[in-house]
């Protein structure tokens, strides 16, 4: 049995793609994943809350917030 070494390779049109097609299908394959995964992550109940939170902590620095009776009732009665 002899050895070979292969100096270079001239690529065949039809396998290249075929290589093209499998990349591109776990490119996206993977992009779903990615993008699955990130959705899930922020898609969680207590995100929700922290979310809201985070909106009345900035409308408040910003001084877009005003005291209303619906945030008044919401909270309830103060134990202070």
């Amino acid at each position: 049995m002899t050895d070979f070494i292969v100096h270079s390779k001239i690529a065949n049109a039809t396998s290249t793609l075929n290589e093209k097609a499998e990349l591109r299908r776990l490119f996206f394959e993977t992009l779903d994943a990615v993008k699955n995964a990130a959705k899930s992550r922020f898609d969680q109940d207590d995100l929700q809350i922290l979310k809201s939170i985070e909106r009345f902590i900035v409308s408040v620095a910003n001084k877009e917030y005003s005291v209303s009776d619906t945030y008044v009732e919401a909270e309830g009665p103060s134990d202070c």
